[in-house]
């Protein structure tokens, strides 16, 4: 009755129609809607499984279905990916249906890495323009690669937030891919490895950069004898020391990488590329502290 009030009001300024558990929707909590690539529309419910809608009727996928089952009734998010395959998380796990066969299907994976993320609780989940899935699984990101018959080339885990917090955020825009992270949003765009990090770090704080390793922030600053006296003025040099996950560190040899760095307004303060001498710098010595950037990150 309510849902038919609300059409009512909707329909004096749009063509809005309705469509319920009258209609044969198997629940009225729904978390996400997906359009797949042969023009079906999947339902993700909170109680009810998945529903395909062909505009006519529904067909449910559930723990209870018999043509096929899944590991819970509660589904979070959905996606497509570039091999007509729906993939749908939820905290049971990861479930993967067949469009074609209206089946749930393994993802070949020689390194069975993919057995084990499916078993895990996930709560988001993205295609992206590349053709990857980012998987948000507990307090953990991970990025999924695909050879050209849709096995599964590489499973990685981008990032780790403490135990407790998630990734609570992850969508593209213009070819980039944003999440929350701690204390920071981050964007990643996976053509030429090129990652911008935007975040608010405290100085002496190492911050992660997801799927690349972390950046630590450091400075030189002239002594005082008084404490009052201390001020940003006394700042001679700032640096960042970029260490590389031991698992990119050949990719990173072999790839161009851009690395801009913002200030709270937005404002771009610097930018190192792969092209730059190793000697990069803003002035100073490199002697102790937290400053200077090692010869060879790379190893």
């Amino acid at each position: 009755m309510q849902a038919e009030e609300t059409a009512g009001k909707w329909s004096e300024r749009y063509n809005v129609t309705a469509i319920t558990m009258d209609e044969g929707l198997p629940h009225n909590f729904v978390d996400d809607i997906l359009k797949d690539s042969q023009g079906f529309l999947w339902i993700a419910t909170r109680g009810e499984g998945i529903a395909r809608y062909d505009g006519y009727e529904f067909t449910a996928f559930n723990m209870g279905s018999t043509h096929t089952k899944l590991r819970s009734n509660f589904i979070n998010k959905l996606c497509e990916d570039n091999f007509k395959r729906i993939w749908a998380v939820s905290e049971m796990g990861i479930d993967i249906l067949d469009i074609q066969t209206m089946q749930t299907v393994q993802v070949a994976d020689t390194k069975d890495k993919l057995i084990s993320l499916c078993n895990r609780p996930s709560h988001l989940i993205l295609h992206s323009k590349a053709g990857n899935i980012w998987v948000c699984s507990e307090n953990n990101l991970f990025k999924i690669t695909f050879d050209k018959q849709g096995n599964i080339s590489q499973l990685i885990k981008i990032c780790e937030v403490p135990a407790g917090e998630s990734i609570r955020t992850i969508c593209e825009v213009e070819d980039y891919l944003w999440i929350n992270y701690k204390d920071g949003i981050y964007r990643i765009k996976e053509s030429a490895m090129e990652v911008v990090v935007k975040a608010w770090a405290t100085e002496g704080h190492s911050v992660a950069v997801p799927g690349l390793g972390t950046m630590r922030f450091g400075l030189q600053a002239g002594a005082v004898t008084k404490v009052e006296d201390v001020s940003a003025g006394l700042i001679t040099t700032r640096k960042v020391i970029f260490t590389p996950s031991t698992n990119i560190k050949q990719e990173l040899k072999d790839t161009s990488v851009n690395i801009t760095c913002y200030d709270k307004d937005g404002n771009v303060i610097k930018q190192v590329s792969s092209s730059d001498p190793g000697n990069v710098d803003d002035g100073g010595d490199n002697t102790g502290g937290d400053g200077g950037i090692e010869d060879d990150p790379l190893g």
